[in-house]
């Protein structure tokens, strides 16, 4: 977050070392030029050692998208945050639907990418 003057002073908490990922379910189908992916898993994550402010979270998502293999396009897609844990749970939790959103902003874009 962007620092201002003053007593209001506002900063940025990088949670940005994972520590582990898991899948616990994944199915893919293809159907004609109609692709489906399907997933469930988590993520945990933590500050760096020289974070003014340690900490970490976890998030539990799953993941639904259908996409045209012949035209490339993303015709579906939802992810949803399940749960989630640690120091800074409750904030990814409050910003639940941003997070969400940029996930499947960035997982269509690469889907997209191997596709051409």
């Amino acid at each position: 977050m962007p620092g201002s003057e003053g007593k209001d002073r506002f900063f940025t908490i990088g949670v940005d070392r994972f520590e582990k990922v898991e899948i616990e379910e994944l199915a893919f189908d293809v159907k004609g030029d109609v692709a489906m992916a399907r997933a469930i898993g988590s993520l945990t994550c933590r500050t760096s050692d020289a974070a003014a402010l340690k900490g970490n979270v976890s998030a539990r998502l799953s993941f639904d998208a259908e996409m045209n293999l012949a035209t490339c396009a993303v015709s579906r897609r939802e992810i949803k945050l399940l749960s989630t844990g640690g120091t800074f749970g409750d904030v990814v939790k409050a910003l639940g639907e941003e997070i969400s959103r940029s996930l499947g902003d960035g997982l269509s874009k690469e889907a997209k990418k191997l596709c051409q």
